[in-house]
């Protein structure tokens, strides 16, 4: 493997260059943006280290440069303490890491570990796989596409925005494919799925002992993702108390078994998800505002259905083609009526919302699908129809406080979606309240 060095001192050029070595890379060495550049174009690297300070330029203008002509190549940047803003700038435009000075052997060592080997730098079509496919041609989608083929590369955190049903889970996956670590595990975890009570011991595992029935050692699902990247879905679920700890694994990379003693490092790539604004939710107190930071370094702001109606046509044609395949149906043709149908609608549910119409309106139809057709399935099930937009509190009502929550469960029957609704808040923050005034 081979690195080219980047940077205007010769004691770091030097000192880098014999960490490389005895880390088993050969390393070859420039002083300025000019020289490094013509050095990256004309001969075979694996990874490029630029300085952001340059006496000519800087490191950004590399990578910008790197990124269209070389988009295979990985580059990292080398940076003082006090250029970390400019460094997770880099981070966004295509760097897939950055080293603060002076350089510590282990954290470079992370870094070359994380850099493909040659004959795996060309990811694999995704273009049949169901589980990356994001299927569009809008503008907005060929910005989102452009931004995950770029963010594949770094091993910065990357948090996907994006309401209900838009893609998420398919926009984790196709990060992880198309980056160095597809050939690790991709473990995806739902936050809001696990119990308050056993999240950490699933994310960080358990030491025999730890509590009464734990029998014996059990790897977490952090440690299960090791080489590979850990999807952390509706991360806005998780409890505050577990919040520090997961900073702590980000910050320093090692993580600590529930009843353990010491911390084993943990090489994982983190993608995280939420439909609910999480600057919102900081404000609010309901998520920490440093772990936040720490996951946003990249954003993928996922758009949702009725921000791009032009793409509903090719979406029902494939999602009927792909539901007819699954359901082992005959395919049924599309009217131009029907189309244009759906792309008047409103799609509260968004890509995920228009699959289930399309598989009822398949599993019914006689022949075509046709308006009709999709205006019976969608009368059929309440769920498709628009949902009524939630309304911030109006000034004269009275302030949410346990006993007003409870009346409302009462009244609800229990249901926390309809209680929510009633009480003009979001699930996720009726189901905070619940937690934090013990409610159950």
């Amino acid at each position: 493997m081979r690195a080219l060095i980047i940077d205007d001192e010769p004691d770091l050029r030097l000192t880098l260059k014999g960490l490389l070595a005895r880390l088993g890379w050969e390393a070859v060495t420039a002083a300025t943006c000019a020289e490094g550049l013509a050095r990256a174009r004309r001969e075979p690297f694996d990874l490029v280290l630029t300085d952001l300070r340059l006496p000519d330029g800087n490191g950004i203008a590399i990578i910008e440069a790197l990124t269209q002509e070389k988009p295979e190549l990985p580059v990292a940047v080398i940076t003082a303490y006090g250029d970390i803003d400019t460094a997770v700038r880099a981070t966004k435009l295509g760097a897939i890491d950055f080293l603060t000075k002076p350089v510590a052997r282990e954290r470079l060592a992370k870094l070359l570990d994380a850099v493909p080997a040659p004959a795996a730098n060309t990811p694999p079509s995704l273009e049949s796989d169901p589980q990356t496919q994001l299927i569009g041609s809008s503008a907005v989608m060929t910005t989102v596409r452009a931004q995950i083929a770029r963010f594949a590369k770094s091993l910065a955190p990357v948090l996907i925005q994006g309401p209900s049903g838009s893609g998420k889970e398919r926009t984790a996956r196709l990060l992880h494919a198309l980056s160095p670590r597809r050939h690790g595990p991709f473990v995806a975890v739902n936050c809001g799925a696990i119990p308050a009570e056993l999240i950490e011991a699933e994310l960080f595992g358990v030491k025999k002992g730890a509590y009464t029935g734990a029998h014996s050692d059990r790897t977490g699902l952090i440690a299960s993702a090791a080489g590979g990247t850990l999807f952390l879905d509706e991360v806005a679920e998780l409890p505050l108390p577990l919040q520090p700890k997961l900073l702590r694994v980000l910050q320093e990379r090692t993580i600590r078994p529930l009843g353990g003693t010491e911390e084993r490092p943990v090489d994982v790539r983190f993608v995280a998800a939420t439909h609910v604004d999480l600057a919102a939710a900081v404000a609010e107190g309901r998520f920490r505002e440093d772990l936040y930071y720490r996951l946003a370094v990249l954003v993928v702001d996922l758009p949702p259905l009725t921000a791009r109606r032009e793409d509903i046509p090719l979406l029902a044609e494939h999602l009927i083609q792909r539901i007819a395949e699954r359901d082992q149906l005959p395919p049924a043709p599309i009217t131009p009526e029907a189309l244009a149908w759906l792309q008047q609608q409103p799609w509260p549910g968004n890509v995920r919302e228009l699959e289930n119409v399309l598989a009822r309106a398949l599993a019914l139809s006689d022949g075509a699908i046709t308006p009709q057709c999709l205006t019976q399935c969608t009368r059929a099930h309440p769920a498709a129809q628009p949902q009524p937009v939630e309304q911030p509190p109006q000034a004269n009502e009275p302030p949410l406080t346990p006993e007003r929550l409870r009346a409302a469960l009462a009244a609800c029957g229990g249901n926390q979606s309809r209680a929510a609704q009633q009480l003009g808040i979001t699930l996720s923050q009726l189901r905070y309240r619940l937690r934090k005034w013990g409610i159950f």
